[in-house]
């Protein structure tokens, strides 16, 4: 910011100078000897903070405020004089003064004085950038009817996506990757975020220098982006002069949902990238190959299978709109093929565009269509091990390595099942699902070592599979209605001390 400083004593005024150098160089200080001199720097330099003295030759400073308000009526103002009179300090109340300091100033109460202002200007400019803010995002998605003076010329916009549209990724938590590059951007630009995941860039394009700036700063900010270590996706659209800022905003959302993909950030100044023309060639062939396996219920196939259909899709570099058509495609003709009398579908339209909205990388792709065919296949009937085979040898498992297993995932893993479908099977054939299961087992050998063994209960917690001994007291005390030591010494067991 900008202070200007009025002095008519020139040892006088060498002290404000020298004493207001101190907030150099995050603010620039000005000196003047009266406030005719005042008024021609301020006219050069927009003072943003004005310490003048009450008594000068020509203009007082009372009247040189005055007169600033007339251009500058958000500059502030400190008065100085050598004279306590209340009617000074009345008059400068009433032109907005915020305080008002008696010769000889002590520099700890000018330091004081001035940083007060500084931070309440800095809230107000804050406060006022963040309206504005607001206001620019209502216009863009057209929720007011006035638009803003800021939009009504020619605007380079630049909107970036970090992540994809459903991953839950936020750009407040990338704040420090980014903004040096943000910095560097033009002042007159403005940085928005209409939601979370979304950072939209305003560069007001009064001429082709303006916009060849935009352009750099936005190369820059690209850059930038790769520090994330996430994908991050823009679009850079021109608006141009009379065009409503919803229509180019909703435009440029519609470029960029055309060009986001997994794994790969990308910048696009035309949008047209998205609807290349694609050789899908290969990524139905692999398709046929995973029909032949889901046709003899092949299970131990389906990831493997899977697994080329998306290296496919990434060697393409298949943008996410597109992968969600093929997905679509692919179910539609699996299920002609191989259960064309059945009425649901392997997977809805939603549940599509939600794993092609929600997923970043290519994996997490794979192991969300492994687990739709498996579970459709499940549900078809027929090959792999009968369900109630499978729980059986689970319960088994269970039974034996207690103090090990701790979830579905390995053992789903180890025999080719979804999770989801495994934990479904294991509720309606044991009576109980996964996680009660584990508990009782557990609980009775707890139950059975404390009666049979001196052991403490930190011992017999490690043994049955917890870590933490207060835990495992609580589920014991649920399961039995008795702590362990309460049960030991029911069993007439004394624990060790």
């Amino acid at each position: 910011m900008n202070i200007l400083v009025l002095e008519d004593e020139p040892i006088a005024l060498e002290e404000l100078e020298l004493l207001l150098k101190e907030f150099e160089p995050e603010h620039a200080v000005f000196a003047a000897p009266n406030g005719v001199e005042g008024l021609a720097l301020a006219g050069r330099f927009r003072p943003d903070l004005v310490v003048t003295d009450i008594r000068m030759p020509g203009m007082d400073g009372l009247d040189f405020i005055r007169r600033l308000k007339l251009d500058y009526p958000d500059a502030e103002a400190i008065l100085v004089s050598g004279y306590d009179d209340f009617a000074y300090a009345r008059t400068g109340l009433q032109l907005g003064v915020k305080d008002f300091l008696v010769k000889p100033v002590k520099r700890q109460e000018l330091i004081h004085a001035v940083s007060a202002v500084l931070e309440s200007l800095k809230e107000k400019r804050r406060l006022d950038r963040e309206e504005e803010r607001w206001r620019l995002v209502r216009a863009l998605e057209g929720r007011t009817s006035n638009e803003p003076e800021e939009l009504a010329g020619p605007v380079l916009l630049a909107i970036s996506l970090l992540g994809n549209w459903k991953s839950g990724h936020v750009w407040q938590r990338q704040e420090e990757a980014v903004r040096p590059a943000l910095a560097e951007c033009a002042p007159d630009s403005y940085i928005l975020y209409p939601e979370a995941n979304l950072q939209c860039l305003l560069f007001p394009c009064g001429s082709s220098r303006e916009e060849r700036a935009a352009h750099e700063a936005i190369g820059a900010l690209h850059e930038a982006f790769k520090r994330t270590k996430l994908p991050v996706h823009t679009t850079v659209f021109f608006k141009k002069g009379g065009e409503r800022p919803e229509e180019a905003y909703r435009r440029a959302l519609g470029l960029l949902e055309r060009q986001v993909r997994l794994e790969t950030s990308t910048l696009s100044s035309s949008g047209v990238d998205g609807d290349r023309a694609m050789d899908m060639t290969s990524v139905w062939n692999s398709i046929r190959l995973l029909e032949a396996h889901l046709a003899k219920r092949d299970f131990k196939q389906i990831r493997p299978s899977v697994d080329k259909i998306v290296t496919q899709a990434k060697l393409l570099q298949l943008p996410a709109k597109t992968i969600a058509q093929m997905l679509a495609d692919m179910f539609t003709a699996l299920q002609f093929k191989l259960h064309p009398g059945r009425n649901a579908a392997i997977a809805e339209a939603e549940a599509i565009a939600d794993i092609t909205e929600q997923a970043v990388e290519y994996a997490q792709l794979a192991d969300w269509l492994t687990e739709r065919l498996i579970d459709w296949l499940e549900e078809l009937g027929g090959g792999g091990k009968e369900p109630r085979e499978l729980v059986r040898k689970l319960m088994g498992d269970i039974r034996r390595s207690y103090d090990r297993i701790d979830s579905l995932h390995s053992f789903a893993k180890e025999h080719h099942i979804s999770i989801s479908h495994l934990s479904r099977l294991f509720k309606k054939e044991a009576g109980v699902n996964f996680s009660d299961y584990l508990i009782g087992v557990r609980m009775e050998q707890a139950k059975a070592l404390l009666a049979s063994e001196a052991l403490s209960v930190i011992e017999v917690s490690g043994r049955v599979g917890y870590e933490d001994s207060k835990y495992f007291s609580q589920l014991f005390k649920k399961h039995t209605g008795m702590t362990p030591s309460e049960y030991q010494k029911s069993r007439k067991i004394v624990p060790p001390k």
